[in-house]
């Protein structure tokens, strides 16, 4: 595989050439990163979920007990 470079202010054409290591870390790099960046983005959005739904189960908790409470200090 080789990488051709034009300039318009060089008169000269540069090319380079990759061995398959070259080219196995070059694939590596362009399908990784955004893999990575994808994983990232959703590990964030479901970390926020996540949360938002334990503060919400949370609350609900307290509010339950605080009724609870109020019942049986009524009964006694």
């Amino acid at each position: 595989m080789k990488i051709i470079l034009i300039s318009s202010r060089a008169d000269r054409v540069r090319t380079i050439s990759l061995n398959s290591w070259a080219k196995g870390l070059l694939s590596v790099l362009l399908l990784g990163i955004p893999v990575a960046a994808g994983t990232m983005l959703g590990v964030k959005i479901a970390d926020g979920r996540w949360e938002l739904l334990f503060d919400n189960s949370i609350g609900e908790m307290q509010h339950q007990l605080v009724v609870q409470t109020q019942i049986t200090d009524k009964r006694y």
